[in-house]
């Protein structure tokens, strides 16, 4: 079985730009905080959301120019391929003159949107080589939380309480009497409806209590269930499949982790130029990208196993390989290539110090286990014969 994550951001936060009766005027900010810069002068806005209260101020002079034609668009902010920062709106360059006036009027915004988007830059190709960080310790399954019944109770009707006339007419008393029974009758009906759905309720946390505690201890369909639910909450940084098989009841498993190729990280660095608004973008070296490839590999195959040994607590060894689809110079087809293949018992997986992964390199941590690579000096991977791997329901049998 497999399944994929895939994780993705889109660098397009935009600016306000309203072209009204009076002239242009650009907003710019965020929701509740915000400046207006326009022909009737900059204006700062302020406001709590959700409370109707605003604040607004001049800043600046006032420069009017009335009679100017009225609509509104949409002012997007985009990064060239050489890093310089781009106005459009609806995929059309700015006006030169109205380009100018953002730049300059904006310039400190501006410079701070290029400063967010460099850092995520550099943070998104840094968070490849560090995917280890977030590997959960083998003890750190959480104890089963009960969802609470949040079904407010019915509440009884009023206890009838008759009036003068009521209890002076006896038709005017039964018709009284009749409307309570109803009320009566209808309470009745829901706090059996109630009640009945609490029972269902606390049945079913009875259930998932012994299915999360006690069945995935033994039962080899929940531990499959469980690992698969804890795996696809993982956000990789890169797109990675895992394929996994429980054997021997449950105590020991098979994982095969399909890596993202070396040509999927990005190659490009980032850095805020000292001068303009712009971003320096230069090509990363070759070595750097396999370095940080080989470190994503090893995180990778780490933070699997950890996954693993914490969501199954029956489950006695592991075995990890990851393998990258390739093209066979000699046929031309796609080929899985295995990279790595690590066996780690839970007698050595507890030996680690997971309160401490900042300071872990998983490539020599899997080298301390029975670890199958080969990978040269230059963080070159060579194709290797795995310990064990997931079979396939229909596929070639990878290898080298």
């Amino acid at each position: 079985m497999g399944w994929r994550v895939r994780r993705s951001v889109k660098l397009m936060p935009g600016l306000r730009l309203n072209l009204g009766l009076r002239g242009l005027s650009l907003t710019a900010g965020v929701r509740g905080a915000s400046m207006n810069f326009g022909p009737r002068g900059a204006y700062g806005n302020l406001g709590i959301p959700g409370t109707g209260l605003s604040y607004r101020s001049r800043v600046g002079e006032d420069s009017r120019t009335p009679n100017d034609a009225s609509r509104e668009v949409t002012v997007t902010l985009d990064l060239d391929e050489q890093g310089r920062l781009a106005l459009t709106s609806g995929g059309v360059p700015l006006d030169p003159a109205v380009d100018r006036r953002v730049r300059r009027d904006q310039a400190d915004r501006l410079r701070a949107w290029l400063e967010t988007r460099c850092q995520e830059i550099e943070d998104g190709f840094n968070s490849i080589a560090t995917v280890q960080l977030e590997t959960p310790s083998p003890d750190s399954r959480p104890a089963f939380g009960a969802k609470p019944f949040t079904e407010t109770r019915p509440a009884p009707p009023p206890t009838l309480k008759l009036g003068f006339w009521a209890r002076l007419i006896p038709r005017l008393r039964l018709q009284r009497e009749q409307q309570h029974a109803l009320k009566v009758s209808q309470f009745e009906a829901d706090l059996a409806g109630w009640e009945s759905r609490r029972a269902a309720h606390d049945q079913l946390q009875t259930s998932e209590r012994n299915r999360y505690e006690v069945q995935i201890l033994s039962d080899p369909t929940v531990m499959e269930d469980e690992l698969e639910k804890s795996l696809q909450q993982v956000h990789w940084p890169r797109e990675t499949q895992v394929r996994f098989a429980l054997e021997e009841g449950g105590v020991r498993i098979v994982l095969d982790v399909d890596l993202p190729e070396i040509e999927d990280l990005p190659t490009r660095s980032a850095a805020i130029a000292t001068r303009g608004l712009k971003l320096n973008i230069h090509e990363r070296s070759e070595a750097e990208i396999r370095r940080v490839y080989a470190a994503h590999v090893h995180g990778v195959v780490f933070r699997s196993i950890g996954l693993a040994f914490a969501q199954l607590p029956s489950l006695r060894e592991c075995i990890c390989s990851g393998y990258s689809q390739r093209r066979d110079p000699r046929t031309g087809h796609e080929r899985e290539d295995y990279l790595l293949s690590v066996r780690v018992t839970r007698a050595q997986w507890n030996a680690i110090d997971f309160k401490a992964l900042a300071y872990l390199d998983p490539k020599q941590c899997l080298e301390g286990f029975q670890l199958v690579r080969s990978l040269s000096a230059s963080s070159l991977f060579t194709p290797i014969q795995p310990l064990a791997v997931v079979h396939h329901l229909s596929a070639d049998a990878p290898g080298p």
